[in-house]
């Protein structure tokens, strides 16, 4: 016998094809009742995007983060496919690409234009013939004032830098990974936060295979359901498929532990892909009931998702630590966006303004993605069909888009290129890259997340 509401929905034709309306498993956990779960010693499990900003970061502040997991070895698990992940976006130019300025060379170049606009003006004083007016020597003197207090200045900035760096420690060598001089540091440090069996083994190729097929149908059907359903459009299928494959791993790996209360997993995933998306609210919100009632019957408890802040809250005890750590983190998220939502609205409006619609629907559809469109999608997207055509210097409208919102103040000039070509070695470019920021922007520009 129907519910009301089944019968309802079948009466008007609104019954998805593979899922019920009506799930079991709508609850929304409260604060509370994450904290008693994350207290009685369930395991917990880390999305890549917990860790991709963190080798911003200098040596010390790293530590810290880091050795926040530490303090919970026991129980900590990284996915082998999130150690993939890693491991290729670490190398990635993607990344690469998008370094913040260290220290204060930012502040320094601030400065030397403010000296140069200072004896700009001076420059514009003429020296005059009546008595007490101004003389050449008087304008040479002052000149050279200037110049010996931006001297001083910025020599006082170097020893405060030098200070400041003592404090924070080493940052990760960039142009040296880029020249493939060194290993990428940072892979190793987070290695060794997981104990022995702790960083997951590769699924086996008869698995795989079976977890590949299973992402195929989910997505392609009438109400897909992720993980990883807004990905379809990558470059493959098993790239497209990296988030279901996490979810399957750990849904093995609590079967093979027995681990039967449930897990944590802590992400920074804004996309809608494990959330339920209401319209005209923000992305995160419940867990999707289908992929909650999967995971009940897997199991046998639920998914309790955290992200990073949200998982230090529970993780480390000390109110003050936890702030210092928190406030280290978010000083990450800060410098690897300086985009605002103001900012990437007005971006998509100068290019539309401009005649760039091109590069507009292609920065959106990236965003709507996860970040990155590759080659094919693209020119899906410009309307090419089968055609292999170039897209040298496609990103250059983005670019003076860009030079027009620093003019405007409304960026800092070391805030992340719009849009990056990403390449596998020589040639072609195989597709191109937003700014992580821009998925969250869009998806609430788009308020359903469609």
């Amino acid at each position: 016998m129907d519910s009301k509401l089944e019968f309802q929905a079948r009466s008007y034709g609104y019954l998805p094809v593979s899922f019920p309306v009506i799930h079991p498993h709508m609850h929304v956990f409260t604060d509370d009742e994450v904290r008693q779960a994350f207290d009685a010693g369930i395991p917990i499990y880390f999305d890549t995007m917990v860790f991709r900003n963190l080798w911003k970061l200098h040596s010390n502040p790293r530590k810290n983060l880091l050795g926040s997991i530490r303090d919970l070895a026991s129980r900590v698990y990284l996915p082998h496919q999130v150690q993939v992940e890693l491991y290729r976006q670490a190398y990635s130019d993607a990344v690469l690409n998008n370094v913040p300025t260290p220290g204060l060379f930012e502040g320094r170049g601030g400065l030397d234009r403010v000296r140069e606009y200072v004896l700009s003006e001076i420059g514009k004083v003429r020296p005059q013939s009546r008595v007490d007016a101004v003389t050449a020597e008087q304008i040479e003197a002052l000149e050279s004032e200037v110049q010996i207090k931006f001297d001083e200045l910025v020599t006082w900035l170097d020893e405060v830098d030098d200070k400041v760096r003592g404090w924070l420690g080493d940052r990760v060598d960039i142009t040296a990974i880029k020249r493939g001089g060194v290993p990428h540091l940072l892979l190793d440090e987070i290695a060794e936060v997981f104990d022995n069996g702790h960083l997951l083994a590769a699924p086996g190729e008869e698995q795989l295979n079976e977890w590949k097929a299973l992402y195929v149908s989910r997505v392609n059907q009438d109400d897909p359901v992720g993980p990883g359903k807004t990905d379809s459009n990558k470059a493959s299928v098993d790239e497209a498929a990296g988030d279901y494959y996490v979810w399957q791993e750990i849904l093995a790996h609590c079967k093979q532990q027995n681990f039967t209360s449930g897990f944590v997993f802590v992400t920074e995933e804004r996309k809608p892909d494990i959330w339920e998306v209401q319209q005209g609210e923000k992305a995160l919100r419940r867990i999707d009931p289908r992929i909650q009632d999967e995971t009940i019957k897997s199991v046998g408890g639920p998914m309790y998702a955290l992200n990073w802040d949200e998982f230090l809250g529970h993780a480390v005890s000390d109110e003050g630590t936890r702030e210092i750590l928190s406030n280290i983190s978010q000083d990450v998220k800060v410098s690897n966006s300086s985009w605002s939502d103001t900012a990437y609205a007005e971006l998509l409006v100068i290019l539309n303004e401009r005649g760039h619609e091109r590069q507009r629907d292609v920065i959106v559809g990236a965003a709507r993605a996860g970040g990155y469109l590759a080659r094919a999608e693209i020119g899906r997207i410009l309307g090419w069909g089968d055609a292999n055509k170039y897209l040298t210097r496609f990103r250059m409208p983005a670019d003076r888009a860009k030079a027009e919102l620093v003019d405007r103040a409304q960026i800092s000039q070391d805030a992340p290129d719009p849009l990056w070509a990403v390449y596998d070695g020589p040639g072609e470019a195989i597709g191109y890259a937003v700014p992580d920021i821009f998925t969250e922007f869009q998806l609430e520009l788009d308020g359903d997340g469609a």
